[in-house]
């Protein structure tokens, strides 16, 4: 998943070849969702909705002054 990639892409990985001319296994491993990603995942989700929250509250307390 593209956000929760974190570290470099291992180029070298991609052009290593084993006995048999295959691609190496490393290579075309896809990331895996660890608990740690998803904690960040959760977090960043968790400030950004109380933020907006925010927003809208601070944005509520000034009504438009009507005749």
């Amino acid at each position: 998943m593209g956000l929760f990639y974190f570290r470099k892409p291992n180029w070298r990985a991609a052009e290593e070849f084993d006995d048999q001319g295959e691609y190496a296994e490393a290579a075309h491993e896809p990331d895996k969702l660890t608990f740690g990603r998803l904690l960040v995942t959760l977090v960043i989700l968790t400030v950004a909705l109380a933020a907006a929250a925010g927003l809208i509250l601070l944005l509520a307390q000034f009504q438009p002054i009507v005749p």
